[in-house]
């Protein structure tokens, strides 16, 4: 091994001794070597306070320690700076390192060379880039994070106007990608830095005033925190409990929200009880309510219905019986260990899962795919800006699968959200078990179900109303593969039943009209889209065609012609069957096409169709078929079964 510079030397040993305090299983002699080539290739460069450079660099990797305790990480972040400011080419990191260290400092490489000012300023091709490389590895991320983070530790070092610049980049870039992949620690030290420069006599304000409300309390807490931690053990439960100060930046954040004082906010600490299981959190929530007197409307369960970006607690305002306020934080060790690491936890815990990374990081993905399709710069920008700052909500399939959005998605959003297919053909959407306009902004715990069709198609006016970059990248591209624009004004428009064969005319029995698919005066509305399984109502036209609803549809409830609802029934032929057929198969993006291309030749009345995802990530395919003979079913199974990628066909009994 080469001789370190003595100073060097000591801090490597610090280093290294940190990592065997913290657990961290390294290959010394490969994190060393990583630090006597970066110590090499900066030589003599030395930082603004005078430090040497390779010190930023361990700096960084100590970070990095406490969220990928991995060697190839720990290798990367040493020598993250080597080609931008040592000049060594990536190919030579490489050919020492292995591809996996030269991948990731060729990423932060090139990231490094990427200008960036604020959202506002930025151009958006400089953002996809961006996104691009961050896109390959969680480990790119993480240590560009960290990277991030000790430079704003050093920050005062640089001038006044470099230091806004990088204060500003912070706080509009990195800050909220440390919230999408739920790396709180970091979030909120990068927080409270950038708003220490952004606007520090706002800053220098607060931080006064927490000292002083500091003094004396921190003995109070200790008080309340041993006291939960005395009953709970008392009672049996294995836990730890924690107290801690709530950041600054979130706390100035509340005081201009709610446009108070910095006095009347209460909640400026809270004790965290970690359990060891799911259950004991919500034993625990009970003994704390019986210890003091919970405030009304502040108990946030995030154990039943997570945040956006997978964070689980329970939350709850206390008053203690000297009427101070405290949030008590309930989650169990795993819990703690994503909302403190985020998608790092996933890494060091359960191994190297690559696939949950991609699902963190699904939304960036969508970015970069609509930015291909977007004329305009700035509404690229805008769409940014909803990703990375605005809250989000959770959703549900009927199945109870999660499904994350941006607030203010809409019904539409989901059904995109669920697979490409299931966007483009959404027909009938349900949210808590009724039918919604495609329009309709989805909420936090709803349980949405759609049902597709193939005679939906993409168009214009979608535009108008889908909040997601993924929506519109997808319609967007449906529209153009369509050829000429399809402009639909109204979600209450209505369409004829297109059928070969003379139907007749729907007449009133009784005083209800009697429907036959294909008949000459009858019109589906298309808010609800009524199919042969579907309880039905109509009215009296003042002229032309009857328009059939969905018994129960929104839309025709708040119309005029409500008050002249008269009931309707479907009738089917003589001798006429309702066969059902799933069809499951690996996920493409025409698979829906291709089979219905199958079908529609062979002159069965598609009824319904519907899309869903089985367990092992296949796509199940559900069609209902209205035939006359059995015979017609004949040699679809076997046609269907040579469709690209479909694995299995089968017949359902209804």
């Amino acid at each position: 091994m080469a001789a370190l510079d003595p100073v060097l030397e000591e801090e490597f040993s610090k280093f290294m001794a940190t990592a065997k305090r913290k657990g961290a299983e390294l290959d010394q002699a490969g994190a060393r070597k990583a630090f006597e080539n970066a110590a090499m290739a900066h030589n003599l460069q030395k930082r603004l306070s005078g430090e040497p450079y390779v010190l930023h660099s361990l700096a960084v990797a100590e970070i990095v320690l406490d969220y990928l305790p991995d060697t190839a990480a720990i290798q990367a972040a040493l020598l993250h700076d080597v080609p931008r400011d040592g000049g060594v080419p990536v190919e030579y990191i490489e050919r020492d390192f292995g591809p996996t260290v030269g991948l990731i400092v060729d990423g932060l490489t090139k990231i490094g060379r990427i200008p960036f000012m604020s959202l506002e300023q930025a151009e958006a091709e400089n953002i996809r880039k961006m996104m691009l490389i961050l896109s390959k590895d969680v480990r790119i991320i993480l240590i560009k994070l960290a990277d991030r983070l000790q430079n704003m530790r050093t920050v005062s070092y640089l001038p006044r106007e470099k230091q806004e610049r990088m204060a500003r980049e912070t706080m509009e870039i990195y800050a909220p990608l440390a919230h999408k992949l739920n790396i709180a620690r970091i979030k909120n030290e990068l927080e409270d830095l950038s708003f220490s420069v952004l606007n520090p006599e706002e800053y220098g304000k607060l931080k006064a005033a927490m000292d002083q409300r500091r003094v004396g309390r921190e003995g109070e807490i200790e008080r309340i925190r041993g006291a939960i931690e005395k009953e709970l053990k008392r009672r049996g439960m294995d836990v730890i409990v924690k107290g801690r100060e709530k950041h600054l930046y979130s706390i100035y954040k509340k005081v201009k929200k709610k446009e108070l004082d910095f006095g009347q906010i209460h909640d400026l600490f809270a004790v965290r009880v970690i359990t060891r299981r799911v259950s004991d959190c919500y034993r625990v929530l009970e003994i704390l309510g019986e210890m003091y007197h919970p405030i009304p409307g502040t108990l946030d369960d995030y154990i039943s219905a997570p945040k956006p970006n997978m964070y689980q607690s329970l939350h709850i305002n206390l008053l203690t019986e000297k009427g101070q306020n405290v949030e008590a934080q309930i989650r169990t060790e795993e819990m703690d260990r994503l909302a403190e690491s985020g998608i790092a936890a996933h890494w060091r815990y359960k191994g190297h899962v690559q696939e949950e990374y991609d699902k963190k990081i699904e939304w960036m993905k969508s970015l970069l795919n609509w930015q291909r399709e977007v004329k305009e710069e700035s509404e690229y920008i805008e769409g940014l800006k909803i990703e990375l700052f605005e809250r989000g909500v959770v959703a549900f399939t009927p199945k109870g699968d999660m499904i994350e959005l941006s607030e203010g998605s809409t019904a539409l959003d989901f059904a995109f959200m669920l697979h490409t297919s299931i966007g483009l053909h959404a027909d009938k959407i349900k949210v808590n078990g009724k039918i919604v306009q495609l329009s309709h902004p989805i909420g936090d715990g709803d349980v949405v179900e759609v049902t597709t069709s193939p005679n939906m198609k993409a168009n214009t006016n979608w535009l108008t109303f889908v909040k997601g970059s993924k929506a519109k990248s997808k319609i967007r591209v449906a529209l153009k593969m369509e050829g000429p624009k399809r402009k639909v004004t109204a979600e209450t428009k209505v369409s004829h039943y297109e059928e070969e064969g003379p139907a007749g005319k729907a007449k009133l029995v009784d005083g209800a009209l009697v429907v036959k698919h294909g008949m000459t005066n009858v019109r589906i509305a298309k808010c609800c889209n009524p199919t042969g399984h579907d309880e039905i109502v109509t009215y009296p036209p003042k002229m032309g065609n009857y328009t059939i609803h969905v018994k129960g549809c929104p839309t025709f409830k708040k119309s005029p012609e409500a008050k002249r609802a008269i009931p309707a029934e479907w009738v089917h032929e003589k001798g006429e069957l309702i066969q059902k057929i799933n069809v499951t198969g690996e996920d493409r993006p025409t698979l829906l096409s291709d089979i219905l291309k199958v079908i529609i030749p062979s002159r069965l009345q598609i009824e319904k169709v519907s899309i869903s995802m089985t367990k092992d990530e296949k796509v199940m395919i559900t069609l209902v078929l209205r035939l006359h003979r059995k015979e017609d079913m004949e040699g679809i199974r076997e046609t269907l079964k040579k469709v690209k990628s479909v694995k299995e066909v089968y017949f359902v009994a209804e």
